[in-house]
């Protein structure tokens, strides 16, 4: 029989062997290995990588390898990143930009006069040859220090800048005021240029939209009263959509007769509502009925004053005549000689 020394003596493989209970010869690993047991479960695929691991060589390579290119069994949210993340990084780089915006604006790009930089007049009536609006914009100087305006210049003719005065002291505020000529009907835009010394210049504008005025106006240039004592008139308007609040309730013309002379408007309708853009003036017709009540009492100057809203009053000269009535007759067109072409 051996000796427990020698059942207990470790074999070359490190690996205690000895007999079951003990008693009967011990055995090594050596003269084990025809008693392995079977394989309880298939073996499972081995990869590069697992060898790799096991062996203890080139996990720096296979690691790189492993972030450069995915194995394609991973399932598809570990082999790509996540949109969260994508999403987290768009926002950190809108936030970076944004911030660098905000902070040239406040150091480098906001403007050194602050305040209104534009002003629009709407529409302006043009009544006679011109019409002139006045705007005054007011600007502060933000900085710690005065400012020198070196020049104030406009972009046409049609604009006059007046500006108080030329050293502006830290957060003081100056007034620059601007005149706009209107000549012509339409649109019209206009610009000041506002420069300062060792600083950007400050750029200001101003628009209008120039309509003629409001009128009365006939095919006639008077009434001339026949043997019958009568005579007609027609007439007609222009009138811009914010006169009243209702085109088709405009109130009618009114009439001033001279003394022996007696005068009602018959007829007054709308012929063109006019457009919404305020651009294009509705149109009315009208009618006047016209008598004699007094030749004696009649002068010579005489005149029929027609006055209509803010329109220019119409004055007719009034005439007797022995020939019949030769004034304009219901429906004429005005298009006739002396007539007076409506204003677009």
């Amino acid at each position: 029989m051996q000796s427990s020394r020698h059942r207990d003596h470790p074999d070359s493989t490190g690996f205690h062997v000895g007999n079951a209970g003990g008693s009967g010869p011990g055995l090594s690993i050596r003269q084990c290995r025809c008693a392995r047991l079977p394989w309880t479960s298939p073996p499972r695929n081995r990869t590069v990588g697992d060898r790799l691991r096991e062996s203890g060589r080139g996990s720096r390579a296979y690691n790189f390898r492993m972030k450069m290119d995915p194995p394609t069994d991973l399932p598809a949210e570990r082999a790509r990143p996540s949109q969260a993340r994508v999403a987290a990084f768009i926002g950190v780089i809108a936030f970076v930009l944004g911030a660098l915006l905000l902070v040239y604006w406040l150091v480098i790009g906001r403007p050194v006069l602050t305040g209104e930089r534009e002003h629009d007049f709407g529409f302006v009536t043009i009544d006679g040859e011109l019409a002139a609006v006045e705007h005054t914009f007011r600007l502060r100087n933000r900085l710690r220090e005065p400012v020198q305006v070196e020049n104030v210049h406009t972009s046409c003719g049609c604009m006059t800048p007046d500006l108080e005065k030329e050293i502006i002291g830290p957060g003081e505020e100056i007034e620059l005021k601007t005149i706009l000529e209107l000549r012509r009907v339409g649109p019209r835009h206009a610009g000041v240029i506002v420069q300062l010394e060792g600083h950007p210049h400050v750029e200001l504008s101003v628009r209008a939209i120039g309509r003629p005025a409001q009128r009365l106006r006939t095919a006639r240039n008077g009434v001339a009263v026949g043997a019958d004592n009568r005579a007609r008139v027609t007439f007609f308007g222009s009138a811009w959509a914010d006169e009243w609040d209702d085109m088709t309730r405009a109130p009618r013309p009114t009439v001033e007769t001279p003394p022996g002379i007696r005068a009602e408007v018959t007829e007054w309708r709308l012929r063109n509502a006019g457009g919404r853009d305020g651009r294009t003036p509705a149109d009315w017709q009208g009618m006047i009925e016209v008598g004699l009540e007094d030749a004696t009492a009649l002068e010579e100057d005489a005149e029929l004053l027609i006055r209509w809203g803010s329109a220019h009053e119409l004055a007719l000269p009034i005439t007797v005549s022995s020939e019949g009535p030769t004034a304009a007759l219901p429906g004429e067109p005005e298009s006739q000689a002396g007539s007076v072409p409506a204003d677009r």
